[in-house]
C-alpha cells in the first residue's frame, strides 16, 4: 500500500485510516531499525553485517485508535529491540499521533 492510499483511507474513514497509516508508519520504523542493528538491508552482504534477517513475527500493539498488528523484523544471530513496544504494551507515540490529528483539521 501507498502513501497515497493510506491518505485516502483516511479521508474515507478516519478512525480506520488512521489504524491503517499507523501501521504503515510503524513498520517502516521497525523496518529502518532493523538495518541499523543488522548492519545492512535485507538480502544485502557487506562486511559490517552483525545479524541476518529471519522473517517476521505479527505483534499487536494496543493504541489511542486501537488495537493494531505490526510486523516485527527477526534475527537469527540476536534478538531485535525496538523503540516501539510490541509484545502488546500502550506505545507512547502522543506527539505524532498529535500531529497526524492536526493535519486532519
Amino acid at each position: 500500500m501507498d502513501i497515497f492510499e493510506l491518505m485516502e483511507d483516511y479521508l474515507i474513514d478516519q478512525e480506520d485510516g488512521m489504524k491503517k497509516l499507523l501501521t504503515w508508519f510503524l513498520n517502516i520504523v521497525m523496518q529502518l531499525e532493523a538495518i541499523q542493528q543488522s548492519g545492512d538491508e535485507s538480502h544485502e552482504r557487506n562486511d559490517e553485517r552483525t545479524a541476518h534477517r529471519n522473517g517476521y513475527k505479527k505483534r499487536s500493539l494496543k493504541t489511542r485508535v486501537g488495537e493494531i498488528t505490526l510486523n516485527k523484523p527477526q534475527f537469527r544471530e540476536k534478538a531485535f529491540s525496538s523503540r516501539i513496544t510490541v509484545n502488546g504494551a500502550a506505545i507512547a507515540i502522543s506527539g505524532v499521533f498529535q500531529r497526524l490529528k492536526a493535519i486532519s483539521l
